[in-house]
């Protein structure tokens, strides 16, 4: 992975599902036998580029986690990024202020105030919902982490029937857009647990396609996801912020002000600004086909408005470095 210029997230047990569907062991383990297997896993992997997941699929708290999370800060001295993944079963941070705090139940922000913790994700589950509350609530969570959207519906999940195409960029998008500003997470049935043959059994149908893995890795919706980095690729929109405010008619806005600044508009339309620097390069970018279909230079006129009623993203600012 390294090879091909991808940090590798290591998630050292899971702790909700395992494979096709069934237990895992990660819920199970005493926190010495977690911390022994972590100890290891940095002394191996420590030194390259590297994201640790300390809890995968769970609440946050399994025996082990916190543990692990003070290791990593007193011995990795990269300083490589931690962080927890959640199960879908989580309430909204209402609920909880109202006394429903069921064992059952989270609410995305275990060990916040942690030194060692530098993100958190969420899970909207495999029901092929579009849920973005989640991390408009983990956006707005204090002392300030990276957070995102962490496990989406994965694409062909439910006998083949979720998450396909589209949907994933969609869903992509405006997870950043509400506040998921780590980026963005791909997955598709049958690929993730390595399902060798399409008509291999023993799956569960709810994590079941009519796929290999191999014929997984072509699904559309991968392609939709991938132009995210393409859109992104050279700005500098480090730190950068959900700014409403900057603009007239209530559309999503991302910005690092008066540098970069992005808008998803999932049917086109019109986007106004109240203040805006002349002189920024533009583009629209077809977060389809991944592809400029206008550029230009930003004026006094402080309005913009999509080439079609489709998908379209608004991207304003200097490029750092070339790409092409």
């Amino acid at each position: 992975m390294i090879d091909h210029h991808i940090v590798p997230l290591y998630a050292p047990f899971a702790h909700g599902y395992g494979w096709k569907g069934r237990r895992s062991i990660g819920a199970q383990l005493v926190p010495e036998e977690y911390e022994r297997y972590f100890k290891y896993l940095l002394a191996r992997y420590g030194s390259s580029p590297a994201f640790w997941l300390l809890s995968l699929d769970n609440n946050g708290q399994t025996p082990g986690v916190q543990e692990c999370g003070e290791i990593s800060e007193r011995w990795d001295a990269y300083r490589q990024p931690v962080g927890l993944h959640y199960n879908p079963h989580d309430q909204t941070l209402a609920g909880w202020a109202n006394g429903d705090s069921s064992c059952c139940f989270h609410h995305n922000r275990a060990f916040q105030d942690a030194n060692w913790l530098d993100f958190q994700w969420a899970q909207t589950g495999h029901d092929g919902l579009h849920i973005y509350r989640k991390v408009e609530e983990m956006y707005a969570a204090i002392p300030t982490k990276a957070n995102m959207e962490g496990e989406p519906t994965y694409e062909g999940m439910g006998e083949g029937k979720l998450g396909l195409g589209w949907w994933q960029g969609e869903n992509a998008w405006n997870q950043m857009m509400h506040g998921g500003t780590m980026g963005a997470v791909y997955g598709a049935a049958c690929l993730w647990q390595w399902k060798i043959t399409t008509d291999e059994g023993g799956w569960e149908p709810w994590t079941n396609a009519p796929l290999s893995w191999k014929e997984a890795l072509h699904l559309e919706g991968s392609r939709y996801v991938g132009n995210i980095s393409k859109a992104f690729d050279g700005y500098a929109f480090a730190d950068m912020e959900k700014r409403g405010d900057l603009v007239k008619n209530h559309q999503p806005l991302l910005a690092c002000p008066d540098r970069f600044y992005v808008s998803f508009l999932p049917k086109g339309g019109k986007i106004r600004f109240r203040k805006l620097q002349a002189g920024l390069p533009y583009r629209w970018f077809d977060p389809e086909s991944g592809i400029d279909v206008e550029i230009g230079i930003t004026t006094e006129n402080e309005n913009f408005k999509a080439p079609a009623k489709k998908p379209f993203v608004l991207i304003i600012g200097e490029k750092l470095y070339r790409t092409d």
